[in-house]
C-alpha cells in the first residue's frame, strides 16, 4: 500500500482544494530519468528549468564552499543543491538509476561544447550528479529514504512500460 502522505510530498492549495505534489528534488530525479525512456524532448527542459531556478531567491547558494569544488559555479549552484537534496530522497537503487541516466544524456552528441544544447545543459546536468553524489547517511538523510520507494517505482514503471508512450512525443497513454 503507498503511504497517502510520503514526505517527500508537499502539499498544495488554491482553488479550494489540497493537491500533494512531489518536492522538486524528487520531480527533477524523475524528468531526468524519463528523458532518458520516454518519447519526445519535454522531460529534460523541465528538468533543466527547475534545476536553474532551484534555490534561486535563496541564501544556499552563499552557504557553498566554492573554493573546495573549483567546477561548481554560481550559475550552476543550484543544480547541485537540488541534486543533493535528491540525493538525500533516493534510495540507493533509485539514485543510481538517475545518475546512470545523466551519463546516458551527457554521452548525447547534443551535450558537446559545440552545441548550444549541450552548453546550456551539460554544466546543469554535471552539477546535480555532483550533488547527487554528496548524500549521507544521516539519520534525516534516511529517514527521507524510508519514503523512496514509491519514486523507484515510479521509475520502475518507466522503465517496465516505455512502449505503452505514445512516440509523438506527447508522453500521454495510447
Amino acid at each position: 500500500m503507498v503511504d497517502p502522505a510520503p514526505p517527500f510530498a508537499e502539499d498544495i492549495e488554491g482553488g479550494g482544494c489540497t493537491l500533494r505534489v512531489a518536492r522538486l528534488p524528487v520531480l527533477a530525479a524523475i524528468k531526468v530519468y524519463a528523458a532518458t525512456v520516454r518519447a519526445g524532448d519535454r522531460d529534460l527542459p523541465d528538468a533543466v528549468s527547475i534545476m536553474e531556478q532551484f534555490e534561486a531567491r535563496g541564501t544556499r547558494r552563499f552557504e557553498l564552499d566554492y573554493a573546495a569544488a573549483p567546477e561548481l559555479l554560481w550559475e550552476t549552484a543550484g543544480a547541485f543543491l537540488l541534486g543533493r537534496d535528491a540525493g538525500f530522497m533516493l534510495d540507493d537503487v533509485t539514485r543510481d538509476r538517475v545518475e546512470q541516466a545523466i551519463r546516458t544524456l551527457l554521452e548525447d552528441p547534443r551535450m558537446g561544447g559545440d552545441h548550444p544544447w549541450g552548453q546550456e545543459r551539460a554544466p546543469l546536468l554535471r552539477a546535480f550528479r555532483s550533488g547527487l553524489a554528496t548524500h549521507s547517511s544521516s539519520e534525516d538523510a534516511q529517514h527521507e529514504k524510508t519514503c523512496s520507494s514509491l519514486v523507484g517505482r515510479i521509475i520502475d514503471i518507466l522503465r517496465e512500460e516505455p512502449r505503452s508512450l505514445q512516440r509523438t512525443g506527447t508522453g500521454r497513454r495510447s
